[in-house]
Protein backbone atom coordinates (compact mmCIF):
# COMPACT_ATOMS: atom_id res chain seq x y z
CA UNK A 1 0.00 0.00 0.00
CA UNK A 2 1.39 3.61 -0.85
CA UNK A 3 0.82 6.78 0.85
CA UNK A 4 0.97 10.11 -0.57
CA UNK A 5 3.46 12.67 0.50
CA UNK A 6 0.54 14.39 2.41
CA UNK A 7 -0.88 10.95 4.06
CA UNK A 8 3.09 10.15 5.47
CA UNK A 9 3.25 14.11 6.60
CA UNK A 10 0.03 13.58 8.64
CA UNK A 11 1.31 10.17 9.97
CA UNK A 12 4.37 11.24 10.73
CA UNK A 13 2.59 14.87 12.74
CA UNK A 14 1.00 12.26 14.91
CA UNK A 15 3.46 10.11 16.28
CA UNK A 16 5.27 13.55 17.17
CA UNK A 17 7.59 14.94 14.25
CA UNK A 18 7.28 18.35 13.11
CA UNK A 19 7.16 18.32 9.31
CA UNK A 20 8.03 21.79 7.50
CA UNK A 21 6.08 23.01 4.25
CA UNK A 22 9.05 21.37 2.32
CA UNK A 23 7.99 18.09 4.03
CA UNK A 24 11.85 17.86 5.91
CA UNK A 25 11.68 16.43 9.31
CA UNK A 26 14.33 15.25 12.30
CA UNK A 27 14.27 12.42 13.20
CA UNK A 28 17.12 12.77 16.09
CA UNK A 29 18.48 16.03 17.92
CA UNK A 30 19.76 17.70 15.26
CA UNK A 31 20.00 21.16 14.01
CA UNK A 32 18.99 20.73 10.57
CA UNK A 33 16.40 18.58 9.60
CA UNK A 34 18.27 15.45 7.74
CA UNK A 35 14.91 13.64 6.60
CA UNK A 36 12.87 14.13 3.80
CA UNK A 37 9.36 12.79 2.08
CA UNK A 38 9.47 12.15 -1.68
CA UNK A 39 7.04 13.90 -3.10
CA UNK A 40 6.35 11.44 -5.75
CA UNK A 41 6.00 8.21 -4.13
CA UNK A 42 5.58 9.72 -0.29
CA UNK A 43 8.55 7.81 0.71
CA UNK A 44 11.00 8.88 3.08
CA UNK A 45 14.85 9.48 2.91
CA UNK A 46 17.55 9.93 5.84
CA UNK A 47 20.29 11.42 4.86
CA UNK A 48 21.80 11.24 8.16
CA UNK A 49 22.06 7.53 7.82
CA UNK A 50 21.09 6.85 4.53
CA UNK A 51 18.38 4.92 5.29
CA UNK A 52 14.92 5.09 2.95
CA UNK A 53 11.69 3.14 2.91
CA UNK A 54 7.91 3.78 3.40
CA UNK A 55 5.77 5.25 5.92
CA UNK A 56 5.24 1.64 7.54
CA UNK A 57 9.10 0.62 7.14
CA UNK A 58 9.99 4.27 9.03
CA UNK A 59 7.27 3.21 11.93
CA UNK A 60 8.74 -0.52 12.52
CA UNK A 61 12.77 0.70 12.12
CA UNK A 62 11.98 3.60 14.59
CA UNK A 63 9.05 3.92 16.44
CA UNK A 64 9.81 -0.04 17.17
CA UNK A 65 6.11 -1.08 15.61
CA UNK A 66 5.44 -4.18 14.08
CA UNK A 67 4.52 -4.36 10.06
CA UNK A 68 1.11 -5.53 11.31
CA UNK A 69 0.89 -2.42 14.18
CA UNK A 70 2.10 -0.43 11.82
CA UNK A 71 -0.25 -0.47 9.00
CA UNK A 72 -3.21 -0.38 11.56
CA UNK A 73 -1.92 2.61 13.06
CA UNK A 74 -0.91 4.61 9.77
CA UNK A 75 -4.30 3.62 8.64
CA UNK A 76 -6.12 4.49 11.68
CA UNK A 77 -4.98 8.01 11.39
CA UNK A 78 -5.48 8.91 7.58
CA UNK A 79 -8.57 6.96 8.45
CA UNK A 80 -8.16 4.35 5.48
CA UNK A 81 -10.55 1.52 5.10
CA UNK A 82 -8.75 -1.61 6.04
CA UNK A 83 -9.03 -4.90 3.93
CA UNK A 84 -12.82 -4.12 2.25
CA UNK A 85 -13.64 -5.99 -0.66
CA UNK A 86 -16.61 -6.51 -2.68
CA UNK A 87 -17.16 -9.25 -5.07
CA UNK A 88 -19.75 -8.44 -7.77
CA UNK A 89 -22.72 -11.33 -6.58
CA UNK A 90 -23.01 -9.06 -3.46
CA UNK A 91 -24.16 -5.67 -4.68
CA UNK A 92 -27.39 -5.68 -4.00
CA UNK A 93 -28.70 -1.86 -4.82
CA UNK A 94 -30.87 0.12 -2.77
CA UNK A 95 -34.34 1.70 -3.27
CA UNK A 96 -34.98 5.15 -2.89
CA UNK A 97 -37.04 5.28 -0.32
CA UNK A 98 -34.38 2.79 1.60
CA UNK A 99 -31.94 5.75 1.84
CA UNK A 100 -34.98 8.11 2.89
CA UNK A 101 -35.29 5.80 6.17
CA UNK A 102 -31.57 6.05 6.25
CA UNK A 103 -31.52 9.50 6.08
CA UNK A 104 -34.51 9.81 8.88
CA UNK A 105 -32.27 7.07 11.47
CA UNK A 106 -29.69 9.50 10.84
CA UNK A 107 -31.50 12.55 11.71
CA UNK A 108 -33.07 10.21 14.74
CA UNK A 109 -29.59 9.92 15.92
CA UNK A 110 -28.44 13.27 15.60
CA UNK A 111 -25.98 12.78 12.59
CA UNK A 112 -25.55 14.54 9.50
CA UNK A 113 -26.00 13.31 6.02
CA UNK A 114 -24.46 14.60 3.00
CA UNK A 115 -25.84 13.26 -0.23
CA UNK A 116 -24.37 13.27 -3.84
CA UNK A 117 -24.58 11.39 -6.87
CA UNK A 118 -22.85 8.37 -5.84
CA UNK A 119 -25.23 7.33 -2.33
CA UNK A 120 -25.11 9.22 0.92
CA UNK A 121 -22.63 10.42 3.52
CA UNK A 122 -23.30 10.03 7.43
CA UNK A 123 -21.41 11.17 10.16
CA UNK A 124 -20.76 13.62 13.30
CA UNK A 125 -19.29 16.23 10.95
CA UNK A 126 -20.19 19.53 10.35
CA UNK A 127 -19.32 20.38 6.81
CA UNK A 128 -17.18 18.21 3.95
CA UNK A 129 -14.15 18.76 5.12
CA UNK A 130 -14.83 16.64 8.11
CA UNK A 131 -14.96 13.66 5.99
CA UNK A 132 -10.97 13.45 5.96
CA UNK A 133 -11.00 13.03 9.29
CA UNK A 134 -13.08 10.09 9.48
CA UNK A 135 -16.33 11.96 10.93
CA UNK A 136 -18.14 10.76 8.07
CA UNK A 137 -18.99 7.05 6.31
CA UNK A 138 -19.66 6.57 3.40
CA UNK A 139 -23.46 4.74 2.04
CA UNK A 140 -23.11 3.85 -1.85
CA UNK A 141 -26.17 2.97 -3.68
CA UNK A 142 -24.86 0.50 -5.44
CA UNK A 143 -23.12 -1.48 -1.62
CA UNK A 144 -25.08 -3.28 1.24
CA UNK A 145 -25.40 -0.95 4.21
CA UNK A 146 -23.55 -3.62 6.08
CA UNK A 147 -20.99 -2.61 3.97
CA UNK A 148 -20.51 1.18 5.47
CA UNK A 149 -16.58 2.26 4.82
CA UNK A 150 -14.70 5.28 5.22
CA UNK A 151 -15.02 7.79 2.60
CA UNK A 152 -11.47 9.06 1.11
CA UNK A 153 -11.40 8.90 -2.30
CA UNK A 154 -10.02 12.73 -3.27
CA UNK A 155 -12.20 12.66 -6.74
CA UNK A 156 -15.09 12.42 -4.99
CA UNK A 157 -14.56 14.85 -2.17
CA UNK A 158 -13.69 17.37 -5.09
CA UNK A 159 -17.26 16.11 -5.83
CA UNK A 160 -18.74 17.24 -2.70
CA UNK A 161 -17.19 20.24 -2.41
CA UNK A 162 -19.24 21.22 -5.24
CA UNK A 163 -22.50 19.13 -4.70
CA UNK A 164 -23.20 18.97 -0.97
CA UNK A 165 -25.91 19.44 0.94
CA UNK A 166 -27.55 18.35 4.26
CA UNK A 167 -30.86 16.54 5.18
CA UNK A 168 -33.24 17.16 7.69
CA UNK A 169 -36.14 14.88 7.11
CA UNK A 170 -37.98 14.10 10.54
CA UNK A 171 -40.79 12.48 8.89
CA UNK A 172 -40.61 9.09 7.29
CA UNK A 173 -41.60 5.60 8.95
CA UNK A 174 -38.17 3.94 10.04
CA UNK A 175 -37.64 0.12 10.10
CA UNK A 176 -36.24 -1.48 13.34
CA UNK A 177 -33.28 -2.39 11.14
CA UNK A 178 -32.10 0.87 10.26
CA UNK A 179 -32.57 2.19 13.89
CA UNK A 180 -30.52 -0.80 15.16
CA UNK A 181 -27.64 0.30 13.09
CA UNK A 182 -28.14 4.00 13.02
CA UNK A 183 -27.12 2.87 17.05
CA UNK A 184 -24.35 1.15 16.40
CA UNK A 185 -22.87 3.94 14.12
CA UNK A 186 -23.33 6.55 16.53
CA UNK A 187 -20.77 4.21 19.11
CA UNK A 188 -18.24 3.76 16.00
CA UNK A 189 -18.66 7.62 15.83
CA UNK A 190 -18.12 8.77 18.58
CA UNK A 191 -15.26 6.45 20.05
CA UNK A 192 -13.42 7.73 16.21
CA UNK A 193 -14.36 11.26 17.47
CA UNK A 194 -12.28 10.29 20.63
CA UNK A 195 -9.50 8.72 18.98
CA UNK A 196 -9.28 11.69 16.36
CA UNK A 197 -9.73 14.47 18.70
CA UNK A 198 -6.93 12.49 21.19
CA UNK A 199 -4.67 12.33 18.58
CA UNK A 200 -4.77 16.18 17.40
CA UNK A 201 -3.67 17.20 20.96
CA UNK A 202 -0.56 15.42 20.56
CA UNK A 203 -1.55 12.54 22.82
CA UNK A 204 -0.48 9.19 22.75
CA UNK A 205 -3.94 7.33 22.14
CA UNK A 206 -5.39 4.40 24.60
CA UNK A 207 -5.69 1.31 21.77
CA UNK A 208 -2.04 2.14 21.34
CA UNK A 209 -0.84 1.62 24.52
CA UNK A 210 -3.29 -1.26 25.10
CA UNK A 211 -1.37 -3.26 21.86
CA UNK A 212 1.79 -3.52 24.08
CA UNK A 213 -0.28 -4.96 26.83
CA UNK A 214 -1.03 -7.82 24.18
CA UNK A 215 2.45 -7.95 23.02
CA UNK A 216 3.11 -9.14 26.92
CA UNK A 217 0.89 -11.42 27.22
CA UNK A 218 2.28 -12.71 23.76
CA UNK A 219 5.71 -12.60 24.89
CA UNK A 220 5.39 -13.06 28.86
CA UNK A 221 8.35 -15.09 29.71
CA UNK A 222 10.10 -12.22 28.27
CA UNK A 223 8.36 -9.42 29.80
CA UNK A 224 8.97 -10.59 33.04
CA UNK A 225 12.67 -11.43 32.25
CA UNK A 226 12.86 -7.98 31.87
CA UNK A 227 10.69 -6.79 34.19
CA UNK A 228 12.61 -8.61 37.27
CA UNK A 229 15.60 -7.20 35.68
CA UNK A 230 14.36 -3.77 36.39
CA UNK A 231 12.88 -4.57 39.78
CA UNK A 232 15.53 -6.68 41.50
CA UNK A 233 13.87 -6.77 44.85
CA UNK A 234 10.68 -6.87 44.37
CA UNK A 235 8.37 -9.93 45.39
CA UNK A 236 6.06 -11.67 42.46
CA UNK A 237 3.33 -9.74 43.58
CA UNK A 238 5.12 -6.30 43.88
CA UNK A 239 6.12 -6.32 40.37
CA UNK A 240 2.59 -7.54 39.33
CA UNK A 241 1.04 -4.33 40.79
CA UNK A 242 3.65 -2.43 39.20
CA UNK A 243 2.94 -3.45 35.92
CA UNK A 244 -0.77 -3.17 36.41
CA UNK A 245 -0.72 0.61 37.83
CA UNK A 246 1.98 1.40 35.07
CA UNK A 247 0.45 -0.46 32.25
CA UNK A 248 3.92 -1.60 31.99
CA UNK A 249 4.08 -3.79 28.34
CA UNK A 250 6.32 -4.90 25.91
CA UNK A 251 7.68 -4.60 22.01
CA UNK A 252 9.30 -7.22 21.21
CA UNK A 253 10.49 -6.03 18.30
CA UNK A 254 12.22 -3.34 20.44
CA UNK A 255 12.77 -6.07 22.97
CA UNK A 256 12.03 -3.89 25.38
CA UNK A 257 9.49 -2.49 28.24
CA UNK A 258 7.00 0.06 27.19
CA UNK A 259 5.18 2.39 30.03
CA UNK A 260 3.29 5.07 29.29
CA UNK A 261 3.94 8.72 30.84
CA UNK A 262 1.08 10.35 31.41
CA UNK A 263 0.48 14.22 32.95
CA UNK A 264 -1.76 15.32 35.71
CA UNK A 265 -4.76 14.49 33.16
CA UNK A 266 -3.51 11.20 32.52
CA UNK A 267 -3.03 12.14 28.66
CA UNK A 268 -0.12 9.91 27.75
CA UNK A 269 2.69 11.92 26.47
CA UNK A 270 5.18 9.53 25.87
CA UNK A 271 6.59 5.83 26.38
CA UNK A 272 9.23 5.29 28.72
CA UNK A 273 11.12 2.15 27.00
CA UNK A 274 14.00 0.20 28.81
CA UNK A 275 16.27 -2.69 28.97
CA UNK A 276 18.95 -3.15 31.32
CA UNK A 277 20.84 -4.69 28.70
CA UNK A 278 20.35 -4.13 25.25
CA UNK A 279 21.42 -6.09 22.54
CA UNK A 280 23.76 -4.74 20.15
CA UNK A 281 23.15 -5.16 16.30
CA UNK A 282 24.90 -3.97 13.27
CA UNK A 283 23.61 -0.53 11.50
CA UNK A 284 23.35 0.39 8.13
CA UNK A 285 27.05 1.88 7.54
CA UNK A 286 28.29 -2.02 8.51
CA UNK A 287 29.14 -0.62 12.39
CA UNK A 288 27.55 -1.74 15.70
CA UNK A 289 25.35 -0.02 17.07
CA UNK A 290 24.72 -0.25 21.30
CA UNK A 291 21.19 1.93 21.92
CA UNK A 292 20.83 3.12 25.18
CA UNK A 293 19.11 1.83 28.36
CA UNK A 294 16.46 3.92 28.56
CA UNK A 295 14.79 5.65 25.11
CA UNK A 296 11.34 7.76 24.89
CA UNK A 297 9.15 8.17 22.31
CA UNK A 298 10.63 10.54 19.80
CA UNK A 299 9.96 14.02 18.99
CA UNK A 300 7.61 14.12 21.91
CA UNK A 301 6.92 16.26 25.35
CA UNK A 302 7.94 14.61 28.82
CA UNK A 303 6.32 15.08 32.11
CA UNK A 304 7.32 14.45 35.51
CA UNK A 305 6.63 10.28 36.02
CA UNK A 306 4.11 9.30 38.26
CA UNK A 307 1.72 12.80 38.28
CA UNK A 308 -1.14 11.06 39.96
CA UNK A 309 0.67 10.04 43.06
CA UNK A 310 2.04 13.23 43.21
CA UNK A 311 -1.71 14.73 43.21
CA UNK A 312 -2.76 12.16 45.98
CA UNK A 313 -0.18 13.02 48.29
CA UNK A 314 -0.75 16.60 48.41
CA UNK A 315 -4.22 15.89 49.31
CA UNK A 316 -3.59 13.10 52.10
CA UNK A 317 -0.20 13.90 53.51
CA UNK A 318 0.66 12.64 57.03
CA UNK A 319 2.78 15.22 59.34
CA UNK A 320 6.15 12.85 58.88
CA UNK A 321 5.37 11.58 55.57
CA UNK A 322 7.61 12.36 52.52
CA UNK A 323 7.78 11.83 49.06
CA UNK A 324 11.18 11.27 47.21
CA UNK A 325 11.95 12.31 44.13
CA UNK A 326 14.61 9.87 42.44
CA UNK A 327 16.48 10.20 39.14
CA UNK A 328 14.99 8.12 36.83
CA UNK A 329 11.91 6.08 35.94
CA UNK A 330 13.61 2.71 36.95
CA UNK A 331 14.19 4.13 40.72
CA UNK A 332 10.88 5.40 40.85
CA UNK A 333 9.13 1.86 40.34
CA UNK A 334 11.54 0.35 42.61
CA UNK A 335 10.86 2.90 45.17
CA UNK A 336 7.26 1.97 44.32
CA UNK A 337 7.46 -1.64 44.57
CA UNK A 338 9.13 -1.20 48.15
CA UNK A 339 6.59 1.01 49.75
CA UNK A 340 8.14 4.40 49.39
CA UNK A 341 5.88 7.73 47.91
CA UNK A 342 7.88 8.54 44.89
CA UNK A 343 8.17 10.53 41.78
CA UNK A 344 10.91 11.52 39.02
CA UNK A 345 11.10 14.28 36.60
CA UNK A 346 13.45 11.72 34.23
CA UNK A 347 16.79 12.96 34.74
CA UNK A 348 19.18 14.63 37.32
CA UNK A 349 19.57 18.09 35.14
CA UNK A 350 15.52 17.99 34.86
CA UNK A 351 14.00 21.31 36.41
CA UNK A 352 9.84 21.25 37.39
CA UNK A 353 8.20 22.81 34.50
CA UNK A 354 6.06 25.98 36.61
CA UNK A 355 3.00 24.60 35.89
CA UNK A 356 4.05 21.63 38.28
CA UNK A 357 5.42 23.94 40.95
CA UNK A 358 1.81 24.25 42.75
CA UNK A 359 1.99 20.28 43.38
CA UNK A 360 4.84 20.83 45.84
CA UNK A 361 3.12 23.47 47.90
CA UNK A 362 3.31 22.35 51.78
CA UNK A 363 4.63 18.51 51.21
CA UNK A 364 7.86 16.70 52.55
CA UNK A 365 10.06 16.42 49.94
CA UNK A 366 13.47 13.96 49.69
CA UNK A 367 15.77 14.72 47.03
CA UNK A 368 17.05 10.92 45.79
CA UNK A 369 19.59 11.54 42.83
CA UNK A 370 22.60 9.26 41.92
CA UNK A 371 25.71 10.05 43.62
CA UNK A 372 27.91 11.75 41.28
CA UNK A 373 28.47 14.92 39.94
CA UNK A 374 25.52 14.99 37.94
CA UNK A 375 23.66 13.21 40.75
CA UNK A 376 24.55 16.28 43.37
CA UNK A 377 24.27 19.40 40.93
CA UNK A 378 21.05 18.41 39.90
CA UNK A 379 19.75 18.07 43.68
CA UNK A 380 20.82 21.08 44.58
CA UNK A 381 19.33 23.34 41.92
CA UNK A 382 16.16 21.39 42.51
CA UNK A 383 16.69 21.89 46.14
CA UNK A 384 16.65 25.38 45.10
CA UNK A 385 13.89 25.75 42.97
CA UNK A 386 11.15 24.01 45.44
CA UNK A 387 12.58 25.50 48.95
CA UNK A 388 10.05 28.03 49.07
CA UNK A 389 7.39 26.02 48.34
CA UNK A 390 7.64 22.60 49.98
CA UNK A 391 6.77 22.21 53.67
CA UNK A 392 10.51 20.97 54.27
CA UNK A 393 12.90 19.82 51.46
CA UNK A 394 16.24 18.08 52.15
CA UNK A 395 18.50 16.18 49.54
CA UNK A 396 19.78 12.16 50.71
CA UNK A 397 23.01 11.43 51.92
CA UNK A 398 23.94 8.25 50.31
CA UNK A 399 27.14 7.80 52.27
CA UNK A 400 25.69 8.56 55.44
CA UNK A 401 22.37 6.51 54.68
CA UNK A 402 25.26 3.65 54.09
CA UNK A 403 26.53 3.62 57.12
CA UNK A 404 23.19 3.61 58.33
CA UNK A 405 22.05 0.07 57.15
CA UNK A 406 25.48 -1.39 57.51
CA UNK A 407 27.05 -0.77 54.01
CA UNK A 408 30.79 -1.06 54.72
CA UNK A 409 31.97 -0.65 51.05
CA UNK A 410 32.91 2.73 49.29
CA UNK A 411 30.10 3.62 47.20
CA UNK A 412 30.51 3.24 43.57
CA UNK A 413 29.89 6.42 41.00
CA UNK A 414 26.59 6.65 40.41
CA UNK A 415 25.16 4.76 43.41
CA UNK A 416 21.04 5.24 43.37
CA UNK A 417 18.09 4.49 44.88
CA UNK A 418 18.16 0.74 43.23
CA UNK A 419 21.16 0.02 44.61
CA UNK A 420 20.07 0.90 47.89
CA UNK A 421 17.67 -1.30 48.19
CA UNK A 422 19.59 -4.16 46.49
CA UNK A 423 21.97 -3.17 48.98
CA UNK A 424 19.83 -3.37 51.86
CA UNK A 425 18.34 -6.58 50.84
CA UNK A 426 21.86 -8.10 50.86
CA UNK A 427 22.25 -6.82 54.30
CA UNK A 428 18.90 -8.54 55.73
CA UNK A 429 19.85 -11.73 54.09
CA UNK A 430 22.89 -11.62 55.65
CA UNK A 431 21.41 -11.28 59.28
CA UNK A 432 18.73 -13.46 58.86
CA UNK A 433 21.44 -16.30 58.12
CA UNK A 434 23.44 -15.33 61.41
CA UNK A 435 20.54 -15.34 63.46
CA UNK A 436 19.68 -18.73 61.79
Amino acid sequence: MQYSKDETALILETLGYNVDRHYKFKIRDENTASASINPKDGKIKDFGSGWYGSIIDFMTTFENMSQKDAFSRANDIINRPQDIQFSSNQQPKFKKDTLSEIRAAAVVFGLNVIDNKSGIYVGYGENASDITKGYYWAISKIKPLDDLMVFDSKKEMEWLETDKHLYTEKTYSIKEEYITKMAALKNSFEIKKNKSETASKGFITQDFIDKFQVERKENFKRFWELLSQTLPTATKEQKENIAKKYEIGYSKQADRLIMPIRNENGDCLTFWKYNKNPQPFVGDNGNLVTLPKVMFSKNRERCPFNLSDLKNFAKNQKDNETIFIVEGEKDCLNALASGFNAITLGSASARVSEKYIPLFKDINVTIAYDNDEAGQSGAKALREDLKDVCKTIEVIDWNKIARNVGIKEPLKKGFDFTDFLVARESIQEKTKDKER
